[in-house]
């Protein structure tokens, strides 16, 4: 039987904990793996809508929310969408903390190594570092740069 390579989890190292993880109510679709903020207070969250210049922000992504009635473990897959109004759950990660993001559609190939910058725009993506701030650093490349919708990458915060 082939192995399923594909990754059930948005946080793949990182310490999920009650300093670091984050709970509010969706202020729109967000999908985990996307970059989100506050909106207005800590209550709401929305998909993260800033320059990609803007500094002295720690990157927060929505995260799979994998609690369903108290079972650990059999919640949400990692590309089910929060509606609008759901309670949505994020990670303010820290440097050294590996997650499997969103790269956006139609923007440049990355490569491993390559540092990657908000694709600002209230997409929630990320895209290889222009001039804007470094949010983290690609740990596979990821060529969607044909693609129509956002790509999974795995990348370390920076």
């Amino acid at each position: 039987m082939a192995s399923d390579t594909q990754r059930k989890t948005i946080l793949l190292k990182g310490d999920f904990d009650g300093n670091h993880a984050v709970e509010g109510q969706a202020h729109n679709p967000i999908t985990p793996g996307m970059l989100i903020d506050y909106d207005g207070d800590e209550k709401i969250l929305r998909v993260f809508n800033r320059a990609s210049n803007v500094t002295g922000i720690q990157p927060m992504f929505a995260v799979e929310d994998d609690v369903v009635g108290q079972v650990p473990n059999v919640g949400m897959a990692i590309d089910q969408v929060y509606a609008d109004g759901d309670r949505t759950y994020g990670y303010i990660c820290q440097k050294g903390d590996q997650v499997y993001a969103l790269c956006d559609s139609g923007g440049d190939a990355i490569v491993f190594g390559d540092l990657l910058e908000s694709a600002g725009a209230g997409t929630g993506t990320l895209v290889k570092r222009n001039a804007g701030t470094t949010i983290a650093r690609a740990l596979e490349a990821v060529d969607n740069s044909g693609g129509s919708n956002a790509a999974r990458i795995k990348v370390e915060i920076v």
